[in-house]
């Protein structure tokens, strides 16, 4: 009888393994082994009445008891206890039985959306005050959106992330600065980082055309479509470089690919007047 009920979980074992790798789960192996083996070597032991009663007989109390009981004993014996409630807990409850192996699904969060961001505001303050620029950066989000940036915590959450090298941080911070050099120092580094806000505000407040144009150009690599457009124009028209509709053209073209329809006319206008 132990015989068959060996060669009984065998069977069950691959049955087992097979369905793992067919699923492709990132669930231990042992898992889906569990269910195949609950599922089939379970029928098989219950119905060996008796097979094990000498060894309940002999003091060995997984075999006492009734035969359903006898076998899950003998099972968890084998593939272990944890394994084996969880595999009898997914039989009973029909989850893996569907075909879908997912994982348990959290208990929602009973906390407002402000509950929500104010816990994660308070998670980071400390890390803030110790240097975390990413933490600082999300204080700096947090008091933006529930004080009106009416408080003297949020220039120096900014200043902290901007330090971190974080874009947003620098553009945003300049507007807190109280002389024009250092609204200029924080632009500037807010461009370098590729925030095209700050990019497009040097750009605004510089009177020299040819920077002004670089500007424009530094810009347009970021994907600001106006950026674009204006550095077209500003070839077309020779304003700060020597007119050149060759280095035009590719700046208008990129402007009106994102819908720049100014951009769009010139292009067709200047086909119309000497096509090339």
């Amino acid at each position: 009888m132990r015989r068959l009920a060996g060669i009984t979980l065998a069977i069950s074992t691959l049955s087992g393994c097979l369905l793992y790798r067919a699923v492709g789960d990132n669930r231990r192996p042992k898992h889906y082994l569990a269910i195949a083996a609950a599922e089939v070597a379970v029928a098989a032991v219950t119905g060996l009445a008796g097979s094990h009663s000498n060894d309940c007989d002999a003091g060995a109390v997984q075999f006492c008891g009734p035969y359903p009981a006898r076998a899950g004993l003998w099972l968890a014996d084998i593939v272990g206890a944890d394994v084996l409630i969880w595999a009898f807990m997914s039989m009973g409850s029909g989850e893996q039985r569907s075909g879908v192996f997912d994982d348990p699904v959290e208990p929602a969060d009973p906390r407002s959306d402000a509950e929500r961001a104010e816990a994660t505001y308070r998670a980071q303050t400390k890390p803030c005050e110790h240097g975390d620029a990413y933490a600082c950066a999300g204080v700096a989000k947090y008091l933006q959106q529930h004080t009106a940036g009416n408080t003297a915590e949020l220039p120096n959450a900014l200043r902290v992330a901007c330090d971190g090298k974080i874009a947003h941080a620098c553009f945003e911070l300049s507007s807190y600065e109280t002389t024009t050099a250092a609204k200029q120092a924080r632009l500037v580094r807010a461009c370098e980082l590729k925030e095209i806000r700050g990019c497009s505000a040097l750009e605004r407040a510089e009177p020299d055309e040819a920077r002004r144009l670089a500007l424009a150009i530094r810009s347009c690599e970021l994907d600001d479509s106006a950026a674009c457009e204006r550095a077209g124009f500003a070839y077309l028209e020779g304003r700060g470089v020597t007119a050149d509709r060759a280095k035009a053209e590719p700046f208008l073209v990129r402007a009106c690919q994102h819908n720049r329809a100014t951009a769009c006319r010139k292009l067709g206008e200047l086909t119309v007047e000497s096509p090339q």
